[in-house]
């Protein structure tokens, strides 16, 4: 499909990407990695690293999927101090 609208364009706009070039070109110039936490399944509580309890505090929900090694749900969070650190080191 980038191929079509690329030849459609006919030059007069600038090339489209792939998912796959511009994923890796936004990963080039956004360094910041997510950090995965685990999360309780109703959304009551976020797992700290570290954090060996099986169960929600509120819920009672198990943390873990049956092999007790998978977590029931995980969350990514950017950290806010590397967004500020990236936006004001950027020229």
């Amino acid at each position: 499909m980038v191929k079509i609208i690329n030849n459609y364009t006919d030059g007069l706009l600038s090339l489209l990407l792939s998912y796959h070039c511009s994923r890796n070109a936004l990963r080039r110039s956004y360094p910041i990695q997510p950090k995965i936490y685990d999360v309780c399944r109703n959304g009551c509580k976020m797992y700290q690293a570290g954090e060996d309890s099986l169960a929600c505090t509120h819920c009672q929900e198990p943390r873990f999927k049956a092999d007790l090694c998978t977590p029931a749900m995980t969350m990514q969070q950017l950290s806010l101090k590397e967004q500020l650190a990236l936006l004001i080191s950027d020229d």
